[in-house]
């Protein structure tokens, strides 16, 4: 094992473990096959420093691990702050750097991991977890290298057995999801990989998922439909049909189209152009708002 820190105060943890946490507690935890890794809690008065506004309930936390495999432990300070969080290892504060560096934790958690991303290399990574603004779950990750602090990016989703779940397989790899809107909002399962010193994602041109063929969508005008993305076949869905919207292409430009796989009761697939974030062409090939168009969205916000 490259490091273990403690963990002082008592805590029921839920979950299953993601491969690639690594930890030993001081304290009997009540857990199914998670293992938190966290620390003594706390810092003596005449030890602190003026830091900033610290949310009501929040506390600072202590880790003791080994993260660049030099042999020796070294000392990290968390805690989250009403603009985010504090990170220090061995007494250097790494907040201004790491911001710098693109890291923003809209509603960070009271807590952070140590994750070893890689088995295969030296380094323990500090994951600093996040709820966004509007339950954006995400992680962080930050590797302490040459007295410093390096950003490796972040994926959707939790480290800490918590869903939605991100899962590092040990391997430098992260099993997580992607999220993007196109008349509604979508999340398709995705794995992310540690490439040179960031965590990267090949998006796909297309998802689909089939666990998603409910009809539980009714088109609520005449819409144009296609044989395939590539326009072919065009024909019209009747209003009133039940449709199941299992599969999207996501625009190639922030403004731009994509398509939409919608299924009827027939078992007939059909693609619809859409515009983002929530536009449809309809039977006489324009754009309609999609909420006007189909019953059922789940909306995006």
């Amino acid at each position: 094992m490259k490091g273990y820190c403690q963990m002082e105060n008592d805590a029921v943890l839920k979950g299953k473990r993601p491969a690639g946490l690594i930890g030993r507690v001081s304290k009997p935890l009540f857990f199914i096959g998670m293992l938190l890794l966290s620390a003594s809690c706390g810092i003596p008065p005449e030890e602190q420093e003026t830091q900033p506004e610290e949310l009501e309930g929040s506390r600072t936390q202590a880790l003791s691990v080994d993260l660049d495999g030099d042999g020796t432990d070294e000392s990290v300070t968390y805690r989250r702050t009403a603009g985010g969080f504090e990170l220090a290892i061995d007494g250097k504060e790494l907040g201004e750097e790491l911001a710098a560096a693109g890291l923003r934790a809209e509603n960070a958690h009271d807590e952070c991991l140590a994750v070893d991303l890689d088995t295969a290399d030296s380094f323990v990574e500090i994951a600093v977890m996040s709820d966004g603004g509007s339950a954006d779950h995400r992680t962080d990750f930050v590797r302490f290298y040459g007295g410093g602090a390096v950003y490796l990016g972040g994926v959707p989703g939790l480290v800490n057995g918590e869903a939605p779940a991100a899962v590092p397989d040990g391997e430098g790899g992260v099993s997580s999801y992607v999220s993007f809107e196109l008349l509604q909002r979508w999340t398709f399962p995705a794995e992310y990989r540690l490439e040179n010193s960031r965590m990267t994602v090949e998006m796909q041109e297309f998802y689909v998922d089939e666990a998603l063929k409910t009809f539980n969508k009714t088109a609520l005008i005449q819409l144009a439909a296609y044989d395939s993305p590539e326009g072919d076949g065009r024909h019209v869905i009747d209003a009133g049909t039940a449709l199941a919207l299992y599969g999207a292409a996501p625009a190639e430009e922030p403004d731009g189209e994509g398509w939409v796989l919608a299924g009827d009761e027939r078992g007939e697939p059909h693609y619809l152009r859409a515009a983002f974030p929530g536009a449809v062409e309809n039977a006489a090939g324009e754009w309609t708002a999609a909420a006007d168009a189909i019953a059922g969205l789940e909306l995006y916000g």
